[in-house]
């Protein structure tokens, strides 16, 4: 006996497959290349004509062997004030992050910041890729991935009281080539 498929039962299936892939993260259907209006391997004078308020930044100005060329000294994402920089590859003048600096070091505006952006990005990408999150007392490092396309989001909380007090809040934007090899 052959059996056949009963149509009154392919259809439920069939809705319920496209709300599971509809219903997916965002980070799945998105494929964000950069921050703002800037994305990925822009040279700096792009980078300029894009951002009006960037401008050459620190002499020296380094965050993991990239150099920052240009700096935003004052800019609010979601009533947050930050100073953002533009890293450029060392070897040649390509974008590659975009890091954001909270500019308000208090514990408790630190922690409401944080759990402001950390909201907005859940809602924008779904759950984070990676997660860590480590308490000691008043001592608090804290961390969020997202990958999204061609971009690494990267939430950060530190608050240190040990000898030199720190607080700090803050967003990096990764070119995520940078974290791809093709060495297997």
């Amino acid at each position: 006996m052959r059996r056949t498929a009963n149509p009154r039962m392919i259809a439920p299936a069939f809705s319920a497959l496209f709300f599971l892939v509809s219903a997916a993260p965002a980070e799945n259907r998105e494929d964000l290349r950069g921050w703002g209006e800037t994305h990925w391997n822009m040279t700096a004078d792009e980078v300029k004509a894009a951002v009006p308020d960037a401008h050459d930044g620190r002499s020296g100005c380094e965050l993991l062997g990239y150099r920052c060329s240009l700096v935003v000294n004052y800019t609010s994402i979601l009533q947050v004030p930050f100073e953002i920089s533009f890293q450029f590859a060392q070897d040649e003048d390509k974008l590659k992050i975009v890091h954001l600096r909270c500019l308000e070091h208090t514990a408790g505006t630190t922690d409401a910041y944080f759990e402001r952006i950390e909201h907005a990005l859940l809602e924008k990408y779904g759950p984070p890729r990676h997660q860590k999150d480590i308490k000691n007392g008043r001592d608090v490092n804290l961390e969020r991935t997202w990958i999204v396309g061609h971009t690494r989001i990267e939430l950060w909380h530190a608050r240190s009281t040990k000898v030199i007090s720190t607080d700090d809040v803050g967003l990096n934007y990764w070119d995520n080539a940078l974290f791809v090899t093709d060495k297997l």
